[in-house]
């Protein structure tokens, strides 16, 4: 069973918005919240959906782009991702025992490279090692700081929506 990684920010953000408290702060509050969630997770499906890092997760099923979820109420927003190797990705392989991935029978590792250009097959070159250790990747962090680096804009339009 995959465990979700998650980014919950709790509250109503109304220390954000201060300044507009005496404007219908609950409908500005749940605007704000239901629009980060949206960004945020729009953001994470693009870091999840492309590139040489995470082409062997979607090349087949697409399952980790599909499991990206974002919620939110009036009280907080969260967005997280529960698809495959998105723990890994997210964390690297600090978290593992002896922080690294060892072979399981054998003294090695044996593994294709892959190329920018390769689809759902690698065609690169043949590497054998004892042990691999995966640099985090961030994308739920960085999605949410993305997402809330735009709070401002989604306030503004809370402010004008009638």
């Amino acid at each position: 069973m995959v465990e979700p990684v998650t980014l919950n920010i709790q509250g109503d953000l109304r220390a954000l918005i201060r300044d507009v408290e005496q404007q219908l702060p609950d409908r500005v509050t749940a605007e704000v919240n239901a629009r980060w969630a949206d960004a945020a997770a729009e953001r994470l499906r693009e870091y999840v959906g492309g590139g040489p890092m995470t082409r062997y997760l979607t090349a087949r099923t697409g399952a980790a782009r599909q499991s990206v979820t974002a919620t939110h109420t009036s009280a907080g927003s969260s967005i997280s991702a529960t698809g495959p190797g998105m723990n890994l990705l997210e964390e690297g392989t600090a978290g593992l025992p002896g922080g690294a991935i060892r072979p399981r029978r054998g003294k090695w590792l044996t593994f294709r490279l892959r190329n920018p250009w390769d689809g759902a097959e690698a065609t690169g070159n043949w590497v054998r090692v004892r042990q691999v250790r995966l640099r985090p990747r961030h994308m739920v962090r960085d999605a949410a700081l993305q997402a809330t680096n735009l709070i401002p804009a989604f306030v503004n339009f809370a402010l004008e929506t009638p």
